[in-house]
């Protein structure tokens, strides 16, 4: 029998289907939807699935940790966390997936989860109550990632807070009050079924992400090769050559591998495609990883190294990102009518347009655009002091870039620490 929270959510499911469904959009979107699973790959899928959760629950109940009293919380397990940690596993393929999931089922939260459901609200309230804790929870979410809906954010994070400490309190009375009423032992397996059925099926998520990993590895050579078929020489390279390294073929898309691998002659050739393309993935980690040790090794350091390059990198490269992306907007805002650089380009773009570079909200950055709007030119200085800065003296493409330990005070072609013409790199700013 469901409780008043599970039926609530099952009311709101049948309010949305009964205002969605009459627009024809709606139900082009949710047969789409539907279509895409109706496939065999995931049918068959879903069916091993449910098959091995039967097993899991089986031997479960052998050891005691099951009755038929938690049929409905194991369906409801496996529709809203079971499948989508099936279908939902590209993580699955990174370093320490298993270990961090495994601590989530055992984290913290799955118990607040269980104590918060020991007591409901009747059916009215509990209906009520659910659509604000969504609006809640998206515009905190919301919030986190757009600056300007911060103030929303904290009003959400207040509400949320409070929220939950009234329902805190109100489950603690409640089950101070029926405390004689509890059945000790059917709360305890209530509490572990979740905790062990998640982690019985982390066994099965592997395998299948693999197989899930190939599929999308072959469909990605496929249309490398023009939607030709893939031939045997090519799948076996494939399979022979990445073995369980899921991560490495999830990166595969869009690289001269994928296409070179589709066309292969042979197993030998496809091999060796394939242990080049590994090894350059471990030459850019190994690259990437020298990068983060400067950084780290070389914070709060003075000088130059050997090439005469900054030893304190520290913002560097999203300082550069940030100026080559306001220099990329100004050369399209100059093609509009009336020619011209914009004054506000700074006001234009938002501050996550800054942030996804990896710089604060305040970012420092500085603009000035000459009157007439011919020229402009941008610059920040880093958290090292060091100063970088991008502008242009005439209409696009003409592009100026600058580093130095101060920021320059004119625009470029006028003032000298600019040099004498436009450059595409300076010591510190690599083409």
């Amino acid at each position: 029998m469901l409780t008043n929270r599970e039926l609530a959510s099952v009311l709101w499911v049948g309010v949305i289907l009964a205002v969605a469904l009459p627009r024809p959009g709606a139900r082009k979107t949710i047969g789409d939807l539907v279509r895409a699973f109706m496939v065999r790959s995931i049918i068959v899928s879903v069916l091993a699935y449910v098959g091995y959760v039967a097993v899991a629950v089986l031997a479960a109940r052998a050891f005691g940790l099951w009755n038929t009293s938690l049929s409905k919380d194991t369906l409801i397990w496996l529709v809203t966390v079971g499948l989508p940690l099936l279908f939902g596993n590209r993580d699955s393929a990174k370093p320490g997936f298993y270990r961090r999931t495994a601590r989530r089922t055992v984290g913290i939260s799955v118990f607040v989860g269980f104590y918060m459901n020991l007591a409901l609200f009747p059916l009215w309230a509990e209906f009520l109550l659910q659509p604000v804790i969504a609006i809640v929870v998206i515009a905190s979410a919301t919030g986190k990632y757009n600056p300007k809906l911060a103030p929303a954010k904290r009003l959400a994070d207040r509400m949320s807070a409070l929220i939950g400490l009234a329902l805190l309190g109100y489950v603690t009375w409640t089950v101070g009050t029926q405390l004689s009423d509890l059945d000790g032992l059917d709360l305890g397996l209530s509490l572990l079924l979740p905790i062990w059925l998640t982690l019985a099926v982390l066994p099965f998520i592997y395998p299948f992400s693999l197989l899930l990993s190939y599929e999308s590895a072959v469909t990605r050579m496929t249309v490398s090769n023009s939607y030709s078929p893939i031939g045997w020489r090519a799948k076996t390279a494939l399979v022979l050559g990445f073995r369980l390294a899921a991560r490495d073929m999830d990166s595969l898309a869009a690289t001269k591998a994928c296409w070179e691998l589709a066309r292969t002659k042979s197993v030998r050739e496809g091999l060796k495609i394939v242990a080049d393309y590994r090894r350059s993935i471990r030459e850019a980690e190994a690259a990437k990883k020298r990068v983060a040790d400067r950084l780290r090794d070389n914070a709060g350091l003075i000088g130059t190294d050997e090439e005469g390059r900054q030893l304190d990198e520290r913002e560097f490269e999203e300082t550069r990102e940030a100026l080559e992306w306001i220099a990329s907007c100004q050369g399209s805002w100059y093609s509009n009518p009336g020619g011209g650089y914009h004054h506000d380009m700074l006001g234009k773009l938002n501050n996550s347009d800054f942030t996804v570079c990896g710089l604060p909200d305040e970012h420092g950055i500085h603009l000035v655009v000459r009157k007439d709007r011919k020229a402009w030119y941008a610059w920040r200085q880093t958290v090292s002091g060091w100063c970088f800065a991008i502008g242009s003296a005439k209409p696009p493409p003409d592009e100026w870039r600058y580093d130095g330990a101060k920021p320059p005070t004119g625009f470029p072609g006028k003032d000298p620490a600019w040099g004498p013409m436009p450059l595409d790199q300076t010591i510190n700013w690599p083409a």
